[in-house]
């Protein structure tokens, strides 16, 4: 996709040499290349990147084939004698076949990725109309010529390009019919998000606010220049102009009627609004095409150049993510239009790798395709996260949480769990990290000191008279950055002997307790060898958490009915 649409902004830039000057042609190519939209959906395997960069390059072929002509203004107004310029209204030339084909090819290449460009047929039509409009009954009829040369050589291309027309072509086109009914003329099955709601339909302002908040401030004012000045009757009409505006007029609004809507879908309007602000830009200083030749020129191109490049460059390697300064930039759009295509997974990914229990249970995630390639835990979907024990982190995604799936699984996320980490990127919060904590026998509350918490804790003495092992499961929880804390656990008799005794890192030999990350848990099973014939009866395993450089023991603040003693939290075990 990132290959052709550079060979089509290449092809462009050519083409409009010969519908307007040289620096509109090259300031229109430059706004195209560096837009950071175009950019994001070029650089991914998609169909609406190729099909953007083929219906303009249709359109702009099949321009320059009706209209293209060195026509010289010497009149009033004129801008610039030397310069060439496309045909204004009413103005009549051959049509030149080899544009004409190109336009054809591409044509037919944009009619095998994706349905909108059925746009090209009319437009074609219309262009070929006007180019032939006023001439009598006999020019008339030459029109059908170029419009059968460009629909037999669209057509060719399209069943070349298609193999399954070739056995079943009734089947393969009610296919992509039963697709548009089915898909496009319904509300995305999993919601949309607009103005701050999750809606079905965003409605008639949607693709408006993407205009405003997806083009760059460059390509939206020079639009708008170029509005007022053909308003104000400032500039020479020409129809390449004319026609641009209307495409970008008439794909919106056709779009605009379908219940279902993405920024996306309009992809194909954004070259031509860099083409319309180019034209829009360089017609503000009547005669540029003179002095761009001279040093200030390159100068003047060279920072247009490096300015567009470095806006490029700030966002990499998520150009989808930029949004317009004027209206806020990303965090102001996350609360306006759905946002996230998938980045912010790799570095939510990376937080999770790097957790000391990153990859011993899945992870829970809405779409959890997009996740797996970024982590080494198996990836989940969310409801498995309903299950205790089954997870150990859970991923809530932006798009998600604007369009309000999977809501009983989320609100469950967010109270059992806790939010250790945010993906933000541009302002936009992508990601939020949840981690769960692992189920208990028992929950205890308690607090050690000032910066770690028990979560619950198992005693299992199941094994105790084969192995003569009693296991112990805590789960901690960081409540500040720690220091460094050793567990002491001894198991005491009814009269408070001591039977066994550990001293052991809370969080495992490999987890020491300085390296803790702040609001996480922290499971860990401590084998404590006892007498395999230790007697039946009541039993208490005092718990408590020292400094040992100094065997100083952290205070306790535990729940109401808990018991502590001499800086240990006592708890109750049953042997049998």
């Amino acid at each position: 996709v990132a290959v052709v649409t550079a060979l089509v902004v290449a092809l462009a830039y050519l083409l409009l040499r010969r519908l307007y000057d040289e620096p509109t042609a090259l300031l229109a190519g430059l706004f195209w290349a560096c837009d950071p939209f175009l950019i994001a959906h070029s650089s991914i395997l998609h169909v609406d990147g190729l099909l953007t960069a083929l219906m303009v390059l249709s359109i702009l072929a099949a321009l320059v084939a009706f209209f293209s002509r060195e026509v010289r203004d010497t009149g009033p107004g004129a801008t610039d004698p030397a310069v060439p310029r496309a045909a204004t209204a009413g103005e009549q030339q051959p049509v030149i076949w080899p544009f004409l084909f190109l336009s054809a090819v591409a044509g037919g290449l944009a009619l095998l990725t994706k349905s909108p460009s059925v746009l090209l047929l009319p437009t074609v039509a219309m262009l070929a109309v006007l180019a032939f409009r006023g001439e009598g009954w006999r020019i008339r009829r030459g029109v059908l010529w170029p419009l059968l040369l460009w629909g037999a050589v669209a057509a060719a291309v399209w069943l070349i390009g298609w193999p399954a027309v070739w056995v079943d072509l009734p089947g393969a086109v009610a296919r992509v019919v039963n697709q548009v009914r089915f898909e496009g003329a319904e509300p995305h099955g999993w919601g949309n998000f607009f103005l701050g709601r999750a809606v079905e339909d965003p409605g008639p302002l949607f693709y408006l606010v993407v205009l405003l908040f997806r083009l760059p401030p460059w390509t939206l004012l020079g639009v708008a220049v170029l509005v007022w000045l053909l308003a104000r009757r400032r500039v020479a009409v020409t129809l390449p102009t004319l026609v641009l505006l209307g495409f970008v007029v008439v794909f919106v609004v056709l779009l605009t009627l379908l219940p279902k809507k993405f920024d996306r879908y309009i992809l194909p309007v954004f070259p031509v609004c860099s083409i319309l602000a180019a034209v829009g830009w360089i017609s503000v200083r009547p005669g540029v095409a003179n002095r761009a030749r001279g040093w200030r020129g390159t100068v003047a191109a060279a920072a247009v150049v490096v300015g567009l490049v470095v806006n490029v460059a700030l966002y990499y390697p998520y150009q989808i993510s930029y949004y317009s300064p004027l209206f806020g930039g990303g965090a102001v759009a996350a609360r306006v239009l759905p946002v996230g295509w998938g980045e912010g997974h790799a570095e939510a990914g990376a937080y999770i790798n790097a957790q000391v229990n990153g990859c011993d249970r899945p992870i829970a995630l809405w779409f959890d395709p997009v996740l797996d390639p970024f982590v080494c835990a198996p990836v989940v979907r969310l409801p498995e996260s309903l299950k205790p024990g089954r997870v150990d982190y859970a991923v809530l995604y932006i798009d998600q949480l604007q369009r309000t799936n999977d809501p009983q699984e989320t609100a469950h996320i967010r109270t059992a769990g806790t939010l250790v980490h945010t993906v933000t990127l541009h302002g936009i919060p992508y990601a939020e990290v949840y981690q769960l904590p692992q189920p208990t026998a028992q929950q205890v509350g308690a607090r050690f000191g000032e910066s770690i918490r028990l979560y619950g804790y198992t005693l299992d003495a199941a094994a105790l008279r084969t192995s003569g092992v009693l296991t112990f499961t805590t789960v901690w929880q960081a409540l500040a950055p720690p220091a460094e804390y050793m567990m002491v656990a001894q198991l005491l008799d009814d009269n408070g002997a001591l039977v066994a005794q550990i001293d052991v890192p809370p969080g495992g030999p490999a987890n020491p307790t300085s390296i803790w990350y702040t609001g996480h848990y922290v499971t860990w099973y401590h084998p404590l060898p006892v007498p395999a014939d230790l007697p039946a009866g009541t039993y208490r395993l005092a718990v408590g958490l020292y400094d040992p450089a100094t065997f100083a023991r952290l205070p306790i603040e535990a729940p109401p009915g808990s018991v502590v003693q001499e800086g240990a939290l006592l708890l109750p075990l049953a042997i049998e």
